[in-house]
């Protein structure tokens, strides 16, 4: 029997035969249907296997390669499950002024002027309609404005909002004795003659900054969302009490 020399046992020839390919691959698609349970927001993959046996060097050990293989989660920051304050339905969200009142007096540094106080509620919804975490909710500010005169503002407290869930928020927004300066024209002209059943009604700006975050995989990825709202309010003194609807009156930013 012919000894073969090194050289020739580790040489390659020219016209070496294709290489054999050996696949193990994950079950095919159609046998997945009892996970039809999973949410449509995963994507299968299926996990490739390739051995590469190599016939020109006898001692060399198989290679293992990986194709591609895991599963897809949306992120926190596309719009699909970003969460969500709709502002134009009709009986929700909403506002109501409970109370207003205009009297004569003076600032804190003693300079004579209309004081303002009103009451109001503001009512709105809170959407998460993201499948895989919950939303934490920060304290957020609800501010009333006329123009830039800051004339009410409430404290919308802190939560945490399950995922594929929804609350109805109620926010108390009130101002006590605001100094006016004449910044209100028809206010002043209208404290004069509220005792004959004269009504009058001012226009205003409700800003409501909310800011929430989500958590996703523990801890290892964190999501911020920042919404502001500004929606047109008029106050009339002949419909305290009664609801006033956003549909169609507010802006995102």
């Amino acid at each position: 029997m012919h000894a073969r020399s090194y050289s020739e046992a580790t040489s390659v020839d020219q016209f070496s035969p294709a290489r054999r390919f050996y696949y193990v691959q994950s079950p095919r698609p159609t046998k997945w249907k009892k996970c039809r349970t999973f949410p449509a927001q995963w994507v299968r993959r299926r996990t490739i296997f390739t051995i590469l046996v190599s016939r020109r060097v006898p001692d060399s050990p198989p290679r293992l390669r990986t194709i591609s293989t895991g599963t897809a989660i949306p992120p926190p920051g596309e719009n699909s499950t970003a969460p969500r304050i709709p502002m134009k339905k009709r009986r929700n969200p909403s506002m109501v002024f409970e109370k207003f009142n205009v009297q004569a007096g003076s600032d804190p540094g003693g300079v004579a002027t209309d004081l303002m106080s009103l009451n109001s509620t503001v009512r709105i919804k809170y959407r998460n309609p993201a499948t895989f975490y919950g939303v934490h909710v920060s304290s957020s500010l609800f501010q009333l404005h006329y123009f830039q005169l800051h004339v009410a503002s409430g404290q919308m407290k802190e939560f945490y909002q399950r995922r594929q869930s929804s609350r109805r928020l109620t926010t108390s927004v009130a101002g006590h004795q605001v100094p006016l300066y004449g910044g209100i024209t028809a206010i002043g002209n209208w404290r004069d003659q509220q005792q004959d059943g004269v009504g009058v009604e001012v226009p205003l700006n409700l800003t409501m900054a909310v800011r929430s975050s989500a958590y996703i995989l523990g801890r290892l990825v964190k999501s911020t969302f920042h919404t502001t709202i500004t929606c047109s309010v008029t106050l009339s003194t002949n419909k305290l009490g009664k609801f006033h609807s956003f549909n169609n009156s507010c802006t995102y930013n």
